[in-house]
């Protein structure tokens, strides 16, 4: 069974969405994806984040952080 990794990076590095924000994401996730292990992750340092292996596509949501 393949994982289905999500992840969710602003095009400003120094960027940090507002709590209530990442609860709504969260809260989509849960409604939209059939998975009993979904988990979310908020940093307060820049980072650099591995796109693993199986990499496929970048989505570009610009409104989803408003």
């Amino acid at each position: 069974m393949s994982d289905t990794v999500i992840k969710f990076i602003p095009t400003t590095p120094s960027f940090v969405p507002k709590k209530e924000a990442v609860k709504e994401v969260g809260n989509w996730m849960k409604t939209n994806i059939s998975s009993d292990d979904i988990s979310i992750t908020l940093t307060d340092e820049i980072r650099f984040i591995d796109q693993g292996v199986n990499f496929q596509r970048i989505i570009y949501l610009p409104s989803l952080f408003r």
